[in-house]
């Protein structure tokens, strides 16, 4: 019950964390930063399709241990260079101003850190351990969200409180998952 409750707390903070950034974008920095904002979310949302591959379903799945975890983060980790590498491709041939094509590229970056994390926690998953991978989500999205809004706040410039988050949830991934 324990895993079952925070798995859905940190799934539901971070839908709900990343809804508030995009609602909160607008009242720190304006709409040009909001359009930004979801321009590069939306991009980024459809790199991270290419990034999952699946991994996670098959590490799940493989209850009698055929692959060691390291393979499963060993398989993220050669998804993400490829999906970085199209992802790269594609916003620099695209036909967005350069201020587009960076935020993209941040936000396609920030979240293949979470692309990796989820291969993390299907290694948790299969040791009956989701409440460490539920309150990973917690403490990233909210530490995400805070240090994105402080950041753009003070900065109003959203590559630099993209970075932030970028940052935030590479300490998380490091010092926690």
């Amino acid at each position: 019950k324990k895993n079952i409750v925070w798995n859905s707390v940190g799934t539901f903070v971070m839908f709900f964390c990343q809804w508030l950034m995009m609602v909160l974008v607008v009242r720190l920095s304006g709409y040009a930063d909001s359009g930004i904002l979801s321009l590069s979310v939306s991009c980024g949302n459809v790199f991270l399709i290419i990034a999952a591959f699946g991994v996670k379903t098959y590490q799940v799945s493989d209850i009698k241990d055929k692959y060691k975890d390291g393979e499963y983060l060993g398989a993220k980790i050669w998804t993400i260079l490829l999906t970085v590498v199209i992802g790269c491709i594609w916003t620099l041939l695209s036909a967005y101003e350069g201020i587009e094509k960076t935020s993209i590229l941040l936000y396609m970056i920030y979240i293949m850190v979470y692309s990796y994390s989820d291969a993390v926690y299907g290694s948790l998953q299969k040791k009956w351990r989701l409440d460490i991978a539920g309150i990973s989500m917690c403490v990233r999205n909210i530490a995400a969200l805070l240090i994105f809004c402080l950041v753009l706040y003070f900065t109003k410039e959203i590559r630099i409180a993209l970075v932030s988050i970028l940052v935030a949830s590479l300490l998380v991934l490091f010092l926690y998952d």
